[in-house]
């Protein structure tokens, strides 16, 4: 890039913490007692009510699974496809095709059976882990490939688990693991833009996540995580379910993300932490308020009194913590990423008491690039990179520029179609991530748009549509909103698509009250149409606002003009 200027983020200085060494990937799960450690590793809640597995149980019963591959002749390096629902049976599966040495690939159960086909015939598996629930939808899907599905067994310990018992107090983790450069993941993008690609994610890779986001969040024994993202989604992986057994921490599974089974695991399991998306932010926010007002424990008097205060920090904790009583009583830290967090849902998280850290990264670096701290963090950046990470900023003088990364988070590459490994970065290393960010003068990285989003108007000035929608999110009566490149026969000019949380709503007077919110943006950068829409967003499979469906949509509806 000509008249550029390298900006590199600080590396902040984080303490060294004193853990077991980590040779693989099972020593994050085992850490030498798993199989004599009765304490819970993982929890799910369905119809019948909780289900617990120990780690002793985990440890027994990916052994076990392990037994079998091996015993079908699965060689080291194979490729093993799980497809599951958020369970138990899921992280099965993860550790016992560790354990026989397979490369893993995470199927999302939200595909359609077209799509599942797709995936299956581009990562050729030779076995596909499957949960019961999945089993009968993915005959039809295997009709066109050569593998063999092998059923991941739920519910109390089987014969064939308990054989294992015998076993050591220290779980052999044996040669087949995958370890150092070998490739742990085949995690295939979401296919916002086009055909998903399979990224390879090293042991290295995920080695490297988990250490760093230790150091940058540390937990605490009794930490015990909430699981609501999809568990093939690669920052569920890492931080939930890779960061907890690392730590000793239990996850939480739900059956379905339903109000009332949020609220009977928030309530009463013990929760501390969470890693959402947005939409989930925001409905945590919702269920807290309604459960707030029509709960009698919350002395409604001293919320009026000093809610408006300057408090210290203390004093806003304390205050927070007993916002939440009837909601979430230990629910102490919430990551969020995927996409931006309005400030308004976040600042409304921190009355509560919650640390909210906004985090920032991609598939192709294992995700997490940069998360923010609980003692400096600030609504509206992701952070500071983790440690090990290098990032830069190239831009002209004074303006923000692309985001570019290096280091053992990078992915060594993509697979093409004849599964040849296709290298992401330069000769240098440096892997251009396609957003645009800037720094703040502490230090703070914020994430100004994508590239590939940019709207140019026929004056030749350009438009970053996250920029306009951060502003219109804010806005309480504001549910979802996307702004979006409209081509015209005047050329391409901003539009809004906006859902209100209330379904009455009056679209002329959302319109304007919205409008007035724009005037502190630049006049070329306020949406030319609003369109105000009863029914959500589209969606990709991970939870994320669909940009490219929505803009297909737009290609064939009539507006009249303002």
């Amino acid at each position: 890039m000509h008249d550029a200027t390298h900006s590199s983020l600080p590396r902040p200085v984080e303490p060294e913490t004193a853990r077991p060494h980590v040779r693989n990937l099972l020593d994050l799960a085992w850490r030498g007692d798993a199989w004599s450690d009765s304490r819970p590793a993982l929890s799910f809640l369905s119809e019948g009510g909780w289900r617990h597995w120990s780690r002793a149980e985990l440890a027994r019963r990916a052994a076990a699974l392990a037994d079998r591959l091996l015993d079908s002749g699965l060689p080291r390096g194979a490729t093993v496809a799980l497809l599951s629902e958020g369970r138990p049976e899921w992280a099965l599966g993860l550790l016992g095709a560790w354990r026989a040495g397979a490369v893993v690939v995470p199927l999302d159960p939200a595909l359609t059976d077209h799509e599942l086909g797709r995936l299956l015939e581009r990562a050729r598996p030779e076995v596909v882990l499957v949960s019961p629930m999945q089993a009968t939808r993915l005959r039809d899907a295997l009709v066109s490939t050569s593998a063999r599905s092998v059923l991941l067994e739920g519910g109390e310990p089987a014969e064939s688990v308990e054989t294992t018992s015998s076993a050591p107090a220290a779980a052999p983790t044996g040669s087949r693991v995958p370890r150092g450069h070998e490739p742990a993941l085949l995690v295939f993008t979401s296919g916002t833009t086009g055909r998903p690609r399979p990224v390879v994610i090293t042991a290295e890779n995920l080695l490297h996540q988990v250490d760093a986001l230790r150091r940058a969040v540390p937990l605490r024994e009794d930490d015990c995580c909430l699981s609501v993202l999809s568990p093939s989604h690669l920052l569920e992986i890492t931080t939930v379910l890779l960061v907890s057994l690392a730590a000793g921490n239990r996850v939480l599974y739900l059956d379905r993300l339903g109000v009332d089974e949020l609220t009977r695991a928030l309530d009463g399991e013990g929760v501390t932490r969470m890693v959402v998306v947005p939409s989930v932010a925001a409905l945590l926010l919702t269920l807290a308020r309604g459960r707030m007002a029509s709960s009698s424990r919350w002395p409604a008097m001293l919320d009026r009194v000093v809610g408006g205060l300057p408090l210290p920090r203390p004093a806003r904790q304390w205050l927070g913590s007993r916002r939440r009583q009837s909601f979430a009583p230990q629910l102490r830290t919430l990551v969020c990423g995927g996409a931006p967090l309005p400030v308004a849902i976040g600042e409304g998280l921190e009355a509560l008491g919650i640390d909210v850290l906004e985090g920032y990264g991609m598939t192709e670096t294992s995700p997490v690039l940069a998360v923010g701290r609980p003692d400096s963090r600030r609504l509206g950046t992701v952070g500071q990179p983790l440690s090990g990470v290098e990032l830069r900023i190239e831009a002209a003088p004074g303006h923000e520029g692309e985001i570019r990364t290096r280091g053992p988070q990078v992915s060594p590459g993509v697979l093409d179609d004849d599964g040849e490994l296709v290298s992401l970065t330069d000769h240098d290393g440096w892997l251009a991530t396609g957003d645009l960010g800037r720094m703040t003068d502490d230090g703070q990285l914020v994430i100004t748009g994508r590239l590939s989003d940019l709207i140019v108007l026929p004056g030749g000035r350009k438009v970053q549509p996250v920029e306009v929608e951060r502003v219109l999110a804010d806005d309480e009566a504001v549910d979802e909103v996307l702004v979006v490149g409209h081509r015209g026969a005047r050329g391409e000019e901003p539009w809004a698509v906006v859902v209100p949380r209330d379904d009455d709503v009056e679209p002329q007077a959302l319109e304007l009250r919205l409008r007035a919110r724009l005037s502190r943006l630049a006049f070329f950068k306020r949406p030319k149409r609003f369109l105000i829409r009863t029914t959500p967003l589209p969606r990709t499979t991970r939870g994320k606002l669909h940009r490219l469906a929505l803009m297909q949509e737009l290609e064939h509806l009539e507006v009249s003009p303002c």
